[in-house]
């Protein structure tokens, strides 16, 4: 069985988008959970992190 190798684009391309939509909050305003500031080095640090993670 062959896997199509657009398969894997789409479903990467997807996965993105899907992370940037749940976390856009986060990326956007640099805030948690009920509007909770996060500290700046701790917010580079998560979204290094996160994208390093997905990459």
């Amino acid at each position: 069985m062959k896997t199509d190798p657009w398969f894997y684009s789409a479903t990467g391309a997807s996965f993105l988008v899907i992370m940037l939509v749940g976390f856009r909050a986060f990326v956007t305003r640099e805030t948690g959970d009920a509007g909770r500031v996060i500290d700046p080095t701790i917010f580079r640090l998560d979204l290094i992190h996160g994208l390093a993670i997905a990459a």
